[in-house]
């Protein structure tokens, strides 16, 4: 199921299926672009996803948001509908262990997978986002400024105590510490799929710094 998944997410346009569970009367839900959305902020999973995008639905409260759909499709159709997009970019080993730990799977696709959003986002995206930066307070305050001026809006000053306090309540419960992989006993198969997605970060970050 999870190759079909991955392979499916490969054909362009497939990920407009997310259109179809859109749920529009709970804003925290996953989003997928509109033409008429203010802004994209999304990556790979376990990616400080959740926080940025709490963070920036906090400091611009009436913004149209596409965010959570995890797919480099998200940016595809945020550049043809001239929406400003935020890629997220965190180093694969630790992204692929947090995932692991939430959720398991198969970790050869999970490399891949991260090596297909991660290439594919940093050349669709506007801006990009390290996992650093995006968790980094002193950081964001900057980022806000910047993803502000791309969408004509201000941004509101958010307390520490107001995002701290929706992430207890939203995902505090579904939090696990990260186990660090064990890469000495991974399959070929996995040592030659995070090989790619080392290269593919290692491009991301050249396309991040340009």
């Amino acid at each position: 199921m999870m190759f079909f998944r991955f392979c499916f997410s490969l054909i362009p346009g497939a990920d407009l299926r997310y259109l179809l569970r859109d749920d529009f009367d709970e804003r925290y839900s996953p989003k997928f672009v509109r033409r008429d959305f203010d802004l994209v902020i999304d990556g790979f999973p376990r990616s400080a996803n959740t926080y940025s995008y709490y963070l920036i639905q906090l400091s611009f409260p009436n913004a149209k948001i596409g965010h959570h759909i995890h797919s480099w499709q998200q940016f595809l159709f945020a550049r043809i509908w001239r929406v400003p997009s935020v890629a997220l970019l965190r180093q694969p080993d630790d992204a692929i262990a947090s995932l692991v730990t939430k959720k398991g799977g198969a970790t050869a696709l999970l490399y891949l997978d991260y090596a297909v959003i991660t290439v594919m986002s940093s050349l669709l995206a506007t801006k990009m986002l390290s996992f650093e930066e995006a968790t980094t307070r002193a950081l964001m305050r900057q980022a806000l400024e910047d993803i502000g001026a791309q969408m004509k809006i201000s941004p509101l000053e958010v307390a520490d105590e107001d995002i701290d306090k929706l992430l207890r309540k939203r995902t505090n419960w579904k939090n696990k510490p990260s186990v660090a992989l064990n890469l000495n006993s991974l399959s070929m198969s996995s040592k030659l799929a995070r090989r790619i997605a080392k290269k593919a970060y290692a491009f991301a970050c050249t396309r991040k710094i340009r």
